[in-house]
């Protein structure tokens, strides 16, 4: 990836066809606690990451991983999840070595967010 390019996890889709009549039945996020969305957005994230290439030149540093905390700060609860897939994601990679000890501590775990500690 370039330093500066953002990979975007896709929206999740809450839609799916119901055999046998294949009614198309969507479910109402205004209807459901989104507590129940929390593993789902953490997968999402972490098929964001499984796509990063390792294209020849494309690197993935310590500088474009801490871009995408930065971009999950105003994003609240569910860009919070996403991220944290993204980073099991990168780790099930290897990639998460250029991070720093005091990235890790500092600026994961004192968040004390369940689904980034378990990243």
């Amino acid at each position: 990836p370039m330093p500066t390019e953002l990979l975007h996890a896709p929206p999740l889709t809450l839609a799916g066809r119901f055999p046998p009549q294949q009614a198309v039945v969507s479910l109402d996020p205004a209807t459901h606690n989104p507590e129940l969305n929390l593993w789902a957005e953490f997968s999402n994230g972490v098929a964001t990451a499984l796509q990063v290439s390792e294209a020849p030149g494309a690197e993935v540093t310590r500088g474009w991983i801490l871009h995408h905390r930065s971009e999950t700060a105003t994003g609240g609860q569910v860009a919070m999840n996403t991220h944290a897939g993204f980073l099991f994601g990168l780790g099930l990679r290897g990639t998460l070595r250029v991070l720093r000890v005091a990235d890790c501590v500092h600026r994961y775990l004192h968040e004390q967010h369940d689904a980034t500690t378990v990243a």
